[in-house]
Formats: C-alpha cells, sequence, structure tokens
C-alpha cells in the first residue's frame, strides 16, 4: 500500500483572482489594439492568419450555405405550385365567360349576315323589315351604304 501514501492532485490549480486575470487579458489586448492601430505592426500576421482560415472557414460554411441553397429551391418549387394553381383556377372560371364570348360573337356575326343580306332585297316579314330599318338607321352599323344622307 505504498501508492496510497501521496496526496491526491488537486482539481483547481490556485492562481490569480479572475478579476486579476479579467484586468490584465483587458489591458493585454487594448495594448496590442492601440499599438497595431498606429504602427501597423499585425497586418502581415493579419493576413497569414486570414490565409490560412479562410479555406478552413470556407468549407466549415459548406454545409449551411447548402441548406440555404435547398430551402430557397424548394421556397421556389412551392411558390411556382402555387401560382400554377391560381393560374389553373383562372383559366377554369375564365374558360365559360371565353365560351360565352365565342358564342355571343359568332351570333353577333350571324346577325349581322341577316341583316346585310336583308337590307340587299326586300323583306317579306314586317318585323324583318323594322329591324332593317332601324339597323340602317342606328349607329352601330358598318356599311357605308345603309347610312342615312344627312
Amino acid at each position: 500500500m505504498a501508492g496510497f501514501d501521496h496526496a491526491p492532485p488537486p482539481f483547481f490549480k490556485r492562481g490569480p483572482a479572475p478579476l486579476a486575470l479579467l484586468t490584465f487579458y483587458t489591458l493585454l489586448s487594448l495594448a496590442v489594439f492601440v499599438v497595431d492601430l498606429r504602427f501597423r505592426s499585425l497586418d502581415l500576421l493579419r493576413q497569414s492568419v486570414a490565409l490560412l482560415v479562410d479555406p478552413v472557414q470556407r468549407v466549415a460554411q459548406t454545409p449551411g450555405s447548402l441548406v440555404d441553397y435547398a430551402r430557397n429551391y424548394l421556397e421556389g418549387i412551392r411558390s411556382l405550385q402555387l401560382d400554377n394553381d391560381e393560374l389553373r383556377h383562372a383559366k377554369l372560371s375564365t374558360a365559360p365567360n371565353l365560351l360565352r364570348l365565342e358564342q355571343l360573337e359568332a351570333e353577333n356575326d350571324r346577325l349581322r349576315k341577316r341583316s346585310f343580306s336583308a337590307s340587299s332585297c326586300p323583306s317579306r316579314s314586317r318585323s324583318g323589315a323594322l329591324f332593317s330599318l332601324a339597323w340602317r338607321n342606328s349607329s352601330f352599323s358598318r356599311c357605308s351604304d345603309c347610312m342615312p344622307s344627312r
């Protein structure tokens, strides 16, 4: 039992008080700051450290930037899907109106053709005669022959 007679190692080394260490390191950092500011003595050291640390910094930032790129990509896809859904809904909601417009234009063309053919030949019915007379006198008639002389 000869190995048990010495004291165990201390867990905490005794040294200067924490406030004294804080004061010392604060004054040391201010002194280095003033010397560097005045004499530019640490520019070469700063550039050397930056040269060595920059590749490590880029490698360390790679996962974060990849996550940012992936997030932006997925947000863009989601935004495009929402826009496509809105456009598809707008297309479906305007399709009946477009179909109705095409039907009304076709009916309008058919009525114009009937009206012009009725104005070129004498009409047999009274309603046709009234319609052609009203059409000739209206400002909507495009035919220059049908315009009333003033």
